[in-house]
């Protein structure tokens, strides 16, 4: 996963990411301001699923442990 930069949150590129789409959606930007903002959304998209993969790592790690963790007690105590 790539370095997190002070104060990214997923929740604040996702706002930046819907942001991006209003300016782009309003039509009254210039072809090179929108291919700019494109080009921002494209980049901030890709953080963003960065993001979700690590999330996903670290549900499965949580299920695994989980899982692990009750396989033992149901061995050795019969829970």
């Amino acid at each position: 996963m790539a370095a997190r930069k002070k104060g990214f949150t997923f929740e604040s590129g996702m706002a930046e990411l819907e942001a991006l789409v209003d300016q782009i959606s309003g039509g009254e930007l210039s072809l090179e301001e929108t291919m700019k903002l494109y080009e921002r959304g494209r980049a901030l998209g890709a953080r963003l699923e960065e993001e979700l993969a690590g999330m996903e790592k670290r549900i499965e790690q949580i299920d695994l442990n989980t899982a692990e963790i009750t396989a033992f007690e149901e061995k050795d105590y019969g829970v």
